[in-house]
């Protein structure tokens, strides 16, 4: 069967199309005639520094990027275009193949070879290809087992490889002997711990996410044992993991994300020997509401830090919470609520967001040198105001109200109590009564309500409205979210 000109949606963040008549079956490097040209502007080349790099330097520091970054960065200008590696990207996928083949399932189930075939046809096909691009890229969506598609695309060294199927990854050390192999994400599948049995390193790989993943006992131990290179590496409601425990140092992780919501799973314990890591994001949601042992002292580099759970780990210490990270310039906290006064002291602190936190009045913030401050919340906090900040630039702060007065006197109130912040405050102010809307915040003074400083309305200061439409299924009534956001003024 001819299977080209099959149409199977391509990858979002490539561009541009091949007049190859396999094109509609995947994605193509972008050309120098498919980039939009933008008008030119007034600015000189002055203002662009990377102009006065050499080429060569310029195409090895995006080198670095992955192919999503560098369609986006080859749109920049000109000069980066022309110094964007060359990528290569394959988008196979069987659902797609399959439905726009064979539309019925019964004849897709006597037609399976054939998706092997037309992978094998359209690695023949864009042989040539391969090998000019610089980056190679390979997406997978699979339902069955993957062994002979392996087996079928190696030889290509992908750098980039994107899996998302049903079975087992017993394969996995199997895909590791490629000596290109950069970067792996997973997606809804299983990993063993026996798949590791063996001696082999996966030395290549830069950069790995497990998204849905199922991971038994020690899995991911003995799995980021066997990349002592890596250096980015997400966690995404991956399911059974009771621990996040790399007993070997990682010398050169640089960042680390681990997000798991509404997880049944209780994490237990999390340590990270990481000397050079730098961004660490935490954001944990369990249902049995107990602290995680974290133990991350090893971090000392660590600039970017989000602490989104519901208890403060224990292991970190809230009298010295910042003191383990000299260098930490980025802090953003979300309930953390802890029974003893979690103490936030740090000089090279530059931006701090507390979200929906649930610290108490015994709290302080002090951060001299902070330059934006952020807090979002359902009442506002004046005790967490951050104290002698004098190069603040930027302050914004958010509530989600839902109480039964919002009115004009509740506006003056609450600007009394921000005169404390910098004069420049960009209020949000988000309301799920559209009773509360109409009702209550188009009072207004009787006179001129604008003449004295302080005693301005609320309408003086709108700066944008905004309304969102909130419907949780097709049965319930559909809800509107009222967004007010003022820029404050304050002399």
């Amino acid at each position: 069967m001819n299977n080209a000109g099959v149409g199977v949606d391509p990858v979002r963040y490539d561009q541009g199309f091949s007049s190859d008549p396999m094109a509609d079956l995947f994605c193509m490097s972008q050309t120098i005639e498919q980039i939009i040209k933008k008008p030119k502007n007034s600015r000189t080349n002055s203002d662009d520094p990377t102009l006065r790099l050499p080429h060569h330097i310029l195409h090895s520091i995006f080198s670095y990027l992955t192919s999503q970054d560098l369609a986006h960065v080859r749109l920049v200008s000109k000069n980066w275009h022309r110094n964007t590696p060359s990528y290569f990207a394959l988008n196979l996928d069987q659902s797609l193949f399959f439905k726009k083949i064979f539309p019925t399932a019964i004849i897709q189930s006597q037609f399976r070879n054939k998706y092997t075939d037309w992978v094998h046809s359209c690695l023949e096909t864009s042989k040539s290809k391969l090998n000019k691009a610089e980056k190679r890229i390979l997406r997978i969506y699979y339902d069955e087992n993957i062994n002979e598609i392996m087996r079928l695309i190696d030889g290509n060294n992908f750098h980039e490889v994107y899996l998302r199927f049903k079975d087992s990854l017993d394969y996995l050390p199997y895909m590791f002997r490629s000596t290109c192999f950069t970067l792996l994400h997973l997606n809804r599948c299983s990993i063993q711990p026996h798949i590791f049995h063996g001696e082999e390193k996966f030395n290549s790989l830069q950069e790995l996410k497990l998204d849905s993943i199922m991971l038994f006992g020690e899995t991911l131990s003995i799995f980021i044992s066997k990349c002592p290179n890596i250096r980015e590496l997400s966690l995404v409601n991956c399911m059974f993991l009771r621990s996040i425990v790399f007993p070997t140092k990682l010398d050169r992780l640089k960042k680390l994300y681990v997000e798991l919501m509404n997880s049944c799973f209780s994490i237990t314990k999390v340590q990270v020997i990481a000397p050079s890591l730098q961004v660490f994001q935490f954001v944990y949601r369990d249902q049995s509401h107990v602290a995680v042992n974290m133990d991350i002292r090893a971090c000392r580099m660590l600039r970017e830090f989000h602490l989104d759970c519901l208890k403060f780990p224990i292991g970190l210490d809230p009298q010295n919470f910042c003191s383990d990270f000299p260098r930490l310039e980025t802090l953003l906290m979300g309930p953390c609520e802890a029974s003893n006064t979690v103490k936030i002291s740090s000089p090279s602190l530059r931006k701090l967001i507390l979200f929906f936190t649930r610290m108490y009045e015994h709290h302080v913030v002090s951060a001299p040198n902070l330059c934006t401050y952020e807090y979002v919340g359902t009442t506002f906090k004046p005790f967490l105001n951050p104290s002698a900040a004098p190069n603040l630039l930027e302050t914004r702060i958010g509530l989600a109200y839902n109480v039964e007065k919002i009115n004009r006197a509740w506006f003056l109130k609450l600007r009394t109590r921000l005169q404390h912040f910098s004069n420049n405050i960009l209020l949000t102010l988000c309301i799920r009564d559209e009773k509360e809307v109409r009702e209550e915040l188009k009072s207004r003074k009787e006179g001129n309500c604008c003449s004295c400083t302080m005693d301005k309305c609320w309408s003086h200061f709108l700066k944008e409205f905004e309304v969102h439409e909130k419907k949780s299924s097709e049965k319930d009534k559909l809800k509107f979210v009222f967004k007010f956001t003022w820029q404050l003024i304050i002399s």
